[in-house]
């Protein structure tokens, strides 16, 4: 039986989950540490304003030609869960003004106008601006405060998709996640929430805007990454899923879409819908809670996954692997046109590598490592900071920000809401919560649309 919990509400009906020789180092575009000096806390760490140049060498200079169309890409699903007989109901009016805040950015000195805002926050607050994103569940938008005029990124959640796919306890896990991760000193490789709501229609997170669009679009425009941009955001994704991990938190959908870039050119995971967290303290230190819930995204699933045996944290580093020989490739390493196939590949298929020098020996090593079907045997945390791909890596650099990004996304300085690098296909949308198009049923493609269950696979 899984040890692991859902935060918030608890359902009457039991959880359907049953149950953790160096090669030489390429020249180029090497991050250089900004400064030797240990801060005194994580926030007050700033990137030096040090220029970096791309590994040119290695990533084409421009978006991928018209002819070398982009692989379509699966959306996070998750198995249909047993009923939920708590849910949310109508809420009142005096509901729909309530809000649940971090408490992290507000101090007892704040201003009484701050205060205010922390204990009343609803969506009225919020000037709509533009639709960075769309789901089944529902959008995310880039909103300015009206009172403080700061943006952020508020992601609504439809009740009525919710309560139709039983995803209650997913929408619960993720502010969960988030408001952990933000206790004490708050993850600088994790989104910061500031507030959750919600009124009689929707359930409202406001995070933090990212300016810089997110992994997948990068990958899109330019079809693979340079070694050293590829290597800069694995080191950073290493350093927050680990952790996400120490928090008693495995992720299981680490994907491109879910990395976001920010305006200096560090990366921030999101979207925590598929999360699990550990029941205590004992398990969070030891691994020992496992669960064999079928959910992810396709193309990252590891093998026990789909082959719906006990897992843990270990299945997120199988994840990382699939994504980082993607950033080097393009493609994912056991790709197919649909998910059967698919799924047949990664628990049979032998790992194949290009022969077009993308890759050096330790970065081959350290994805054979990640992509071991046996999970026992997968490279994890701590071996994972220990390898040969990341042996010219100073961690305590990484934590603080202290590299330079290889790559800074291009921003209008002089436009703080600029959305160029976000997909067109969701900034021409109306910038409005509910646009009464909203779809019962959802199962559909990537391009901006979503599948609402994924079913288990069934291999012979």
């Amino acid at each position: 039986m899984s040890r692991f919990r859902e935060e918030g509400i608890e359902p009457e009906d039991p959880d359907t989950d049953n149950p953790n020789g160096h090669a030489q180092e390429e020249t180029g575009a090497t991050a250089v540490p900004a400064t030797d000096e240990e801060p005194a806390t994580p926030a007050s760490e700033t990137a030096t304003a040090v220029t970096a140049q791309e590994d040119v060498a290695t990533a084409p200079a421009t978006p991928v030609a018209a002819d070398a169309p982009r692989i379509p890409r699966s959306q996070s699903a998750d198995r249909t869960r047993t009923a939920l007989s708590r849910a949310f109901a109508p809420s009142s009016a005096s509901e729909s003004s309530r809000a649940d805040t971090t408490g992290d950015d507000e101090s007892a000195s704040a201003s009484p106008a701050a205060r205010a805002t922390r204990r009343k926050v609803s969506v009225a607050d919020f000037e709509m601006l533009r639709v960075l994103g769309k789901g089944c569940a529902g959008k995310v938008l880039l909103v300015r405060h009206r009172l403080r005029g700061e943006l952020y990124a508020l992601k609504a959640i439809t009740k009525r998709h919710v309560l139709a796919h039983q995803e209650l306890q997913h929408t619960l896990t993720e502010q969960a996640v988030l408001r952990r991760m933000a206790n004490g000193n708050a993850d600088p490789f994790v989104v910061r929430l500031h507030w959750s709501f919600h009124d009689r229609e929707n359930l409202f997170l406001v995070m933090d805007f990212h300016p810089g669009g997110d992994l997948a679009t990068q990958l899109a425009r330019w079809g693979r990454l340079g070694r050293d941009r590829a290597r800069f955001y694995a080191a950073e994704i290493v350093e927050g899923v680990e952790g996400l991990h120490a928090a008693g938190v495995v992720y299981r959908d680490l994907k491109p879409e879910n990395i976001l870039i920010a305006h200096d050119g560090h990366i921030v995971l999101t979207d925590f819908g598929l999360s699990k967290e550990a029941q205590d303290d004992f398990a969070r230190a030891t691994g020992t809670d496992t669960t064999s819930t079928f959910c992810g995204t396709a193309e990252y699933l590891a093998p026990e996954v789909i082959q719906g045996l006990p897992y843990s944290y270990e299945v997120d580093w199988w994840s990382f692997g699939t994504m980082l020989y993607e950033m080097l490739t393009g493609i994912t390493p056991f790709w197919a046109d649909n998910h059967s196939d698919m799924y047949v590949r990664v628990l049979q298929d032998e790992l194949v590598f290009p022969d077009d020098r993308a890759m050096d020996q330790d970065t081959k090593s350290m994805i054979r490592g990640l992509l071991q079907r046996n999970p026992a045997l997968r490279i994890k945390e701590p071996r994972i900071k220990r390898h040969p791909y990341f042996s010219m890596i100073d961690w305590s650099h990484v934590y603080y920000k202290r590299y330079i990004p290889p790559y800074i996304p291009p921003i209008d300085p002089s436009n703080a809401s600029d959305t160029q690098n976000f997909d067109d296909t969701f900034l021409d949308m109306e910038p409005v919560i509910n646009d009464g198009a909203e779809e019962d049923e959802t199962d559909v493609d990537a391009s901006g649309r979503c599948l609402a269950v994924l079913s288990p696979p069934s291999i012979r």
